[in-house]
């Protein structure tokens, strides 16, 4: 069978979603239904897009893109893009890759002037091989560190 990209569907997150997107951070906290749910309000923006990387039914990577519209660059469109992981099992095969060129054709067919992602440090070679830049500094202010 072959890797294709598409949008997730609700079934996907009984099928591998969860599993791809571990390899971030842990979900074991969320439910697929939970999933579900915020993927329900996620499909309600069409500037927002969860993409899937499938191998027949099964998930194997995901990313999320959004676009967000701008008032400075003549009110242009900075695309985003978010949570790449592929499945401990098939890493290595350049899905991640192909979902993220694919999130920057959408982005750029939309009209976004660039398109930014965060990153930790050791994934620094990885997005430089596809054109990114480094650029900037990151900040984040943790709510949970928040007294």
């Amino acid at each position: 069978m072959s890797f294709k990209v598409r949008d997730a569907r609700e079934e996907d997150f009984s099928n591998g979603f969860l599993e791809s997107l571990s390899r971030l951070r842990p979900v074991d906290d969320v439910t697929p239904q939970e999933a579900v749910a915020a993927w329900r309000k996620i499909i309600k923006n069409p500037l927002h897009r969860l993409l899937v990387g499938v191998i027949g039914q099964q998930v194997v990577a995901v990313c999320t893109v959004f676009l967000e519209p701008k008032i400075i660059h003549h009110c242009g469109i900075a695309g985003h893009i978010e949570d790449v992981a592929t499945h401990n099992d098939h890493r290595g095969n350049g899905y991640g890759k192909h979902l993220v060129r694919y999130a920057i054709k959408w982005a750029r067919e939309q009209g976004a002037y660039k398109v930014i992602l965060d990153c930790d440090k050791d994934m620094i070679p990885y997005y430089a091989s596809m054109g990114f830049d480094l650029y900037g500094h990151a900040m984040k202010y943790d709510f949970s560190k928040v007294h």
